[in-house]
């Protein structure tokens, strides 16, 4: 229930933008159809049902999902508005505040996330409820109404006229109604059920109870009532001549005059808000076709600006950011290693443990540490265990860190990362929740599912294979690397050892061996983290490393490589030391 109630926040969150942005275009087309209005709501209603969304560079909404899916469990709980500013007033508070404590039985988040689920949970029934009882009290009151005709009733318990029912509409009036109304009393009633209101306002109305608990659907749902007011009111005006809107208005405003101020059934539709409506009826002009395309134009970026989500930040994207660039990706198999003396008792039957952050290591390098963040029991299964895992970087000026996230084609990466072990059932699959790939501290976090049988028959250690994208990258807001010395090939030269010489002049010189009599010479350039030497000898020799650490890696893909020894794509040539000085080569 938790998570559902977090999927609801979050849609009611992103939905909010939309409906500022409805709230915004109402003002400025005023001269628009008010069907155009019923249709930009009818998009506030796409984006509240749909659970995705389409990821894209138009998108307007700061961020898809505010509350992170790993936020009930997490030590360090923190939202992600996609506002930076309101990041930072926001997460230290929660931080200070719900942090679980190591004494305690159960995550204070976990704890707010039930009871405010279950408020909310009332709150949607009361509502379903409310609407429930008045229909069947309605009904009951309307058991005596009398046919007038096809679909029209009367009842001397109506007091003004209004639709009722959905698969078979009926229009109730009152009795007594003025002879010259009751035409254009029908003729509203009739567009409404033309216009399948009917089903529009049940709709609309299943929402609201829904996402009750935000703001702006409340108000929301009364303007697009009154905007399917409106446009009903202009499907039947826009015939009329002047003096029958005369007549069509004076029919409203007698049916408001004995209009309760609260409806008998919020799913049955009377007149309302009338003093507006007549206003709108004597002014009414057809719209011009330049409006109607406008208002239509701004129906179609308001999707393409709100329907869709922003796109997550790729591994370059963050880099950038941070002053880095990326030199290529990879994808690499590692073997996380779970102690299965970390997996207490709390983790299988009880609220979960989370691990203080490094305190279970289950994959280092240089660069990259993967640790055990949490283990949880699954709410959707008793046999599951939801584990997260947590990576931290630690950046120098260039080398390569582990992502759990797969690189595309396009450079970017995917959501999610394939799982494969003995111990788990094929196709696992995790999803990282956060890009965060900052030189210290908590980078990214992903989850996945783990069976409990399985955690239990390990022996010492719950061994997971898991495919990772392994990142080469380089610093670039920080000083030119330089790699000047004296280098050589850890390979086998043509009868001696293979060197390389760069000075600080700009120039270089290699000789592959003693055999060799070819000594390569020209000048060396640096961009970011790649080294390229082009040979001055009258041969064109273009030669490119990769500088890492205090050596250089070959990239034969971009090199015309060497005369007498073809050197392999990765091959390293290490640093021994300084420039000779007047020696040769």
């Amino acid at each position: 229930m938790e998570e559902l109630f977090l999927t609801v926040v979050n849609l009611s969150l992103t939905a909010g933008w939309l409906v500022l942005a409805v709230l915004v275009l109402r003002l400025l087309l005023r001269r628009a159809p008010k069907w155009s209005f019923c249709l930009l709501w009818a998009l506030v209603a796409l984006r509240l049902v749909c659970p995705f969304s389409i990821e894209s560079t138009l998108s307007l909404i700061p961020s898809a999902q505010p509350l992170p899916r790993d936020i009930l469990y997490t030590a360090a709980p923190e939202i992600q508005s996609g506002i930076p500013a309101l990041n930072s007033a926001v997460n230290p508070v929660l931080q200070e505040v719900l942090a679980p404590s190591p004494t305690a039985s159960a995550n204070p988040t976990q704890i707010w996330s039930f009871l405010l689920s279950q408020v909310w949970l009332a709150g949607m029934i009361l509502l379903l409820l409310y609407a429930l009882v008045s229909w069947l009290l309605l009904k009951r009151r309307l058991s005596t109404a009398t046919m007038l005709e096809g679909n029209i009733r009367q009842s001397e318990r109506v007091a003004s006229p209004f639709v009722l029912g959905l698969f078979r509409p009926v229009i109730y009036l009152p009795y007594h109604i003025p002879e010259g109304d009751l035409s254009y009393v029908l003729a509203h009633e009739r567009a409404h059920i033309r216009r399948l209101d009917h089903w529009w306002k049940l709709a609309g109305y299943v929402l609201l109870a829904v996402y009750w608990f935000h703001p702006l659907m409340w108000v929301a749902y009364v303007l697009f009532c009154r905007d399917m007011e409106g446009a009903c009111d202009e499907r039947v005006i826009r015939a009329l001549s002047t003096e029958e809107r005369r007549g069509y208005s004076t029919a409203l405003l007698n049916c408001s005059i004995r209009r309760r101020p609260v409806a008998p059934c919020p799913l049955a539709f009377g007149e309302a808000v009338v003093k507006s409506r007549v206003k709108a009826v004597m002014s009414y002009k057809k719209p011009a076709f330049w409006v109607v395309i406008i208002a239509l134009a701004a129906c179609v970026i308001a999707a393409l600006c709100f329907l869709t989500s922003p796109k997550e930040p790729t591994v370059y994207d963050v880099l950038t950011q941070d002053g880095y660039a990326v030199l290529s990706q990879e994808q690499v198999e590692l073997t996380l290693t779970v102690p299965k003396s970390a997996l207490t008792d709390d983790c299988y039957t009880g609220k979960g443990h989370t691990f203080a952050d490094g305190q279970v290591v289950v994959w280092q390098d240089d660069s990259t540490t993967i640790y055990l963040h949490n283990v949880m029991p699954s709410n959707e299964r008793e046999d599951l265990l939801y584990m997260t895992f947590d990576c931290s970087y630690r950046f120098s000026n260039y080398g390569s860190f582990v992502s759990p996230l797969k690189a595309s084609e396009d450079s970017s990466v995917s959501n999610e990362c394939t799982l494969r072990s003995k111990s788990l059932r094929d196709g696992t699959t995790a999803y990282p929740d956060a890009l965060s790939l900052r030189g210290y501290g908590p980078g990214t976090k992903f989850t996945f599912y783990v069976s409990k049988e399985a955690c239990m028959a390990a022996r010492d250690t719950l061994m997971i294979d898991i495919t990772c994208n392994q990142v080469q990258y380089y610093e670039t807001s920080g000083e030119q690397l330089s790699p000047v010395g004296y280098y050589r090939y850890e390979g086998e030269g043509f009868g001696g050892d293979f060197t390389l010489t760069l000075r600080d002049d700009g120039s270089f010189t290699y000789y592959e061996g003693g055999l060799s009599s070819y000594i390569g010479a020209g000048q060396w350039s640096v961009s970011g983290n790649i080294l390229t030497l082009e040979d001055e000898t009258g041969i064109t020799r273009v030669n490119c490393f990769r500088m890492e650490g205090d050596d250089l890696i070959f990239q034969a893909k971009d090199s015309t490589n060497f005369i007498y020894i073809k050197v392999d794509n990765g091959a390293q040539f290490r640093r021994i030391g300084d420039p000779p000085v007047n020696a040769f080569p």
